[in-house]
């Protein structure tokens, strides 16, 4: 008897705004034993800011849940979620929505390490003491954050437009989301399975997903990349700069430079007893201090964006990046291995499809990764498609920082050259009726077709 392979592969960008979340389909030869002939991930459910057609991700889910009750019947088989800003998982803080997706009864659940409710207590053989440690700091962020966002609105009436907005935007992106991260939680334990991963993790899914190959290239644990709790402000080798900066744009990204939120803050937050610290320094922050305030706050965003999964998807012929928003400190680890390992290397030159990082930020997309499409060492023949879940507007407060990032939005967009295909959310999905984007394809050497899914 013939084995059931996989026959097509289906990536929908569905338009949230800003914000991701994308439906990886999988199409079979053959129905399995319950008659199913396609399986589905579902790969974050959020958003920050509704997009300009007015969808909310209440009636993305809606769709997802006809779409696959439609196709399989009514299970999904993975949902992962990259990492645990509102942007990526907020859909879950809404009970109406998160019942949507309980209702699908997810088989695979699938995490960052540091989501891992009992990472602290893993042993050493599992995860080192450190990243235990880190991931202690993340979880009881939650309380330091309530805090802070306690204190957005007053900092944002005495402080100028600028820092104003800025304050909006990080209370906007609730690096809490308690209400979400506790429904996952419930989610994780009906699940007949949970997973939390880290970097060089292959993740099994012959009993989800048969003959889909997945690789985790991120997060990695302290232990394989110390670097992942700090962050670099500026970097040309590897971000997507203007070509000059004014003076007082330079000046404000030094300011924010340096581990996580600058020396002295990071030794009271990551230090022993680090968050008992951080509060003992909140309460004493001066009312006028709201710089201060953006330190310990903007730092524990920055960092949550570095626990990141990356993974590397592989059907068939074909092969999808996917991201989350990982920035370069989730990345060099990778980047340094692929300069010891060719394959690897060679896997990440032939990618079909990548989901642009951090929704086209400055520092999500490493150069040197871009490089290895650009120069010539793909193998692949085929277009490379980019798929950017984005709103422009929102996010960065000069146009060194602004996202997405147009320096690499032209870069991806090839101008005009057949090997590189940009899809945007707010390009190609700009009508209140158009759903998502779909990218099929057959999993031999055929080419992807893009076509605009609208609304059931």
């Amino acid at each position: 008897m013939a084995r059931r392979q996989p026959e097509w592969l289906r990536v929908r960008m569905y338009n949230v705004g800003f914000g991701d979340c994308f439906l990886v389909t999988v199409g079979y030869t053959k129905p399995n034993a319950d008659g199913r002939t396609c399986h589905h991930m579902l790969v974050d459910l959020g958003t920050t800011r509704k997009p300009k057609s007015g969808q909310s991700v209440r009636q993305v889910a809606k769709h997802i849940d006809a779409t696959i009750r439609e196709e399989v019947g009514g299970k999904l088989d993975v949902l992962l979620i990259t990492h645990r800003h509102r942007d990526h998982l907020g859909g879950f803080g809404s009970k109406q929505t998160a019942e949507i997706i309980v209702a699908l009864q997810p088989q695979l659940v699938v995490r960052p390490w540091t989501d891992d409710p009992q990472a602290s207590e893993r042993p050493a053989a599992e995860l080192d003491p450190s990243s235990a440690e880190f991931a202690r700091h993340l979880d009881g962020a939650r309380t330091l954050m309530e805090a802070v966002e306690a204190r957005f609105a007053a900092a944002a009436m005495r402080s100028s437009r600028s820092w104003a907005g800025r304050v909006k935007k990080l209370a906007e992106m609730q690096v809490a989301n308690a209400e979400a991260i506790a429904t996952l939680d419930e989610i994780a334990k009906a699940a007949p399975r949970v997973d939390y991963v880290k970097a060089r993790d292959r993740l099994d899914l012959r009993s989800v997903m048969p003959q889909v190959k997945v690789e985790i290239l991120g997060p990695p644990t302290l232990a394989q990349a110390p670097g992942i709790t700090t962050q670099r402000s500026d970097d040309p080798d590897q971000f997507w700069l203007r070509q000059t900066l004014a003076a007082n744009e330079i000046a404000d990204l030094s300011s924010h430079g340096g581990r996580l939120f600058g020396d002295d803050v990071f030794t009271s937050v990551a230090g022993p007893g680090g968050l008992q610290a951080a509060r003992f320094l909140l309460d004493r922050i001066d009312g006028q201090s709201t710089q201060r305030i953006f330190q310990i706050a903007e730092g524990f965003d920055d960092a949550v964006n570095n626990t990141s999964i990356v993974l590397l998807l592989t059907v068939g012929e074909k092969t999808v990046l996917l991201t989350g928003d990982a920035q370069w400190e989730n990345w060099e680890y990778t980047l340094e291995r692929s300069e010891r390992s060719a394959s690897l290397k060679q896997r990440l030159a032939d990618v079909d499809i990548y989901k642009v990082g951090h929704h086209g930020s400055r520092n999500a997309t490493p150069k040197s990764l871009f490089a290895m499409w650009a120069d010539g060492e793909r193998a692949n023949p085929r277009t490379l498609h980019s798929m950017l879940s984005t709103t422009s507007g929102f996010h960065g407060h000069t146009a060194h920082t602004a996202v997405p990032k147009l320096t690499l939005v032209d870069a991806l967009r090839g101008d005009g050259d057949a090997r590189w295909a940009l899809h945007s959310s707010e390009d190609h999905l700009p009508d209140a009726g158009q759903v998502a984007l779909d990218l099929r394809a057959d999993v031999s050497d055929e080419p992807f077709v893009s076509s605009v899914v609208e609304r059931i």
